[in-house]
């Protein structure tokens, strides 16, 4: 299966900072209290909250002042010096300051790993590196000073010149990108960090689920997520504010954790409405909850009552909702039986719309595909794996080449678009198309 590039919007605004009739250039500009990816040389992210005269620790490479930050672009490449101060990379890619070029033959084979070919000693390395946190030297210039006492680095090939430089770069160099949460983004750090959080969906995985469902500005979308919210921000970006989606959870609050990285406007986040599996149908504690004794005072009591009223009609309003049906599309991420929630919300789905469910294992989704191979509700149903290859590109060196670890899957996906079987309308075709079909039989030719 091919891969697919996850599509971006950018109908995406910070919660606090610039209001919903601002220009698209000032969404790119970091507000307070807004979560940012910080990206290290060494390929490692970290997701933090710009929370003003605080400092942001990044192991190794330093810190910095939020303040400094404040009213920057996103995506500026910046450099960390003096341990805690940050200033404007003068260049992003140390590659340029290079040359990387290889003699017309040069190979690999009398290039031995030991020691002894770099000059420099453990100590004076460390020294380089304490200078480089005090902002004294560069780390263009530690890495070039690095690479003059090589014995072996002009008898390289070019991709692996290349390959040695961003390899220092990633171990010296203190130069940051703080980057806007995304889907792609935060999908990519989950699943490197902490893939249990959003059951081990991969990027791809996730871009061919939204592919299928088709989720657009103008979609009325039902969704049960239980990968901390990654779904729900998904459906959300593709709807951008025009729209709705209907997310069904346990317990009372839904733990759509990674929605609040997203940095959503509120008209965005006013899309989403949420109902508990226990509030599906209406029990007694919604008039019950809270009632006062005898002795307490009309006053409480009538308070008490208005906020039990009004909690009702909350929950009455989102069961008619549900119970509305006629969404365009059902997703479904969870723990709980598939085959079980298919019977329950299938219904709700209109004629012709896609159903995706995703699971990180195909054991549990082999019982639900027989299951809508079988009604005849359900088309076109599918179970797919995706597979995913990254590659190295050296920018100068121009080769290309895969690397050798690979994630050994992504999940899986069980896809089907619904129909509305109508038994009567099918015979009644039946019977048409036979009579139209009907015609005096042929005599059997000579030979």
């Amino acid at each position: 299966m091919s891969e697919m590039q996850l599509e971006q919007t950018n109908d995406v605004r910070p919660n606090q900072g610039p209001s919903e009739d601002d220009s698209d250039d000032q969404q790119d500009i970091m507000t307070e209290n807004q979560f940012v990816l910080v990206c290290m040389a060494s390929g490692n992210a970290k997701l933090v909250q710009l929370k003003r005269d605080s400092n942001v620790q990044l192991g190794k490479f330093g810190q910095f002042q939020v303040n400094d930050v404040i009213g920057k672009l996103f995506e500026l490449p910046m450099e960390i010096y003096n341990k805690n101060q940050v200033r404007p990379a003068t260049s992003k890619d140390l590659l340029e300051a290079f040359d990387v070029e290889a003699d017309e033959g040069a190979n690999n084979r009398e290039i031995y790993d030991d020691t002894n070919s770099q000059k420099l000693s453990k100590e004076e390395i460390e020294q380089l590196k304490e200078e480089g946190l005090k902002g004294n030297v560069s780390a263009q210039d530690m890495i070039k000073k690095i690479i003059d006492s090589s014995s072996t680095f002009d008898k390289k090939t070019e991709f692996s010149k290349t390959k040695y430089i961003k390899r220092k770069e990633r171990k010296f160099s203190k130069i940051i990108q703080l980057r806007k949460p995304t889907i792609h983004g935060l999908c990519e750090f989950f699943f490197k960090e902490k893939p249990v959080k959003i059951r081990d969906i991969r990027v791809d995985t996730l871009a061919q689920l939204l592919a299928f469902t088709n989720v657009r500005a103008g979609s009325k979308m039902l969704v049960v997520d239980d990968t901390s919210g990654l779904i729900v921000s998904a459906l959300l970006e593709r709807i951008g504010g025009h729209g709705q989606l209907f997310g069904l959870h346990e317990y009372d609050n839904p733990n759509y954790d990674i929605l609040r990285y997203m940095n959503f406007s509120e008209r965005v986040r006013g899309c989403l409405k949420t109902l508990p599996w226990t509030r599906l149908e209406a029990g007694e504690d919604e008039l019950t909850e809270g009632l006062p004794q005898v002795d307490t005072p009309r006053e409480t009591w009538q308070q008490r009552n208005t906020r039990i009223e009004a909690k009702h009609a909350k929950y009455q309003g989102l069961r008619d909702t549900l119970n509305a049906g006629e969404f365009d599309g059902l997703v479904l991420a969870s723990r709980h039986d598939t085959v079980l929630l298919l019977e329950k919300l299938g219904h709700l789905v209109a004629g012709s719309r896609p159903v995706a469910v995703y699971s990180p294992y195909k054991e549990t989704l082999m019982e639900a595909f027989m299951f809508l191979r079988n009604s005849p509700d359900y088309i076109n149903a599918q179970l797919t794996e995706s597979w995913l290859r990254e590659y190295q590109v050296p920018i100068q060196s121009g080769g290309t080449h895969p690397f050798m670890t690979t994630s050994g899957t992504g999940g899986f996906l069980l896809t089907a678009t619904r129909i509305i079987n109508n038994p009567n309308t099918h015979a009644v075709n039946a019977k048409n198309i036979s009579e139209t079909h009907e015609r005096p039989a042929k005599k059997p030719r000579r030979l």
